[in-house]
């Protein structure tokens, strides 16, 4: 569904926000290494001063799908 879609997402873009690299992030979210890699690839070209409010969305997406699934960054 378009909601799993939003929050894979999210979950790559503030995994990678908090410095996972790719290979790990894959490993985290349980995803193939392509998908990832083009979700990174989105972000890099989409994430910019004219979509920072999308961004944000995201990052608040990103942080209510991490503490249900108990990720812990320090």
């Amino acid at each position: 569904s378009i909601e799993n879609y939003i929050k894979t997402f999210a979950n790559v873009y503030g995994l990678k926000e908090k410095g996972l690299p790719a290979g790990l992030i894959r490993k985290t979210l349980g995803k193939s290494m392509k998908l990832i890699n083009r979700y990174m690839e989105l972000i890099e070209e989409y994430n910019t001063k004219e979509n920072a409010y999308i961004f944000m969305q995201l990052s608040k997406v990103f942080e209510r799908q991490a503490s249900k699934k108990n990720f812990k960054f320090n």
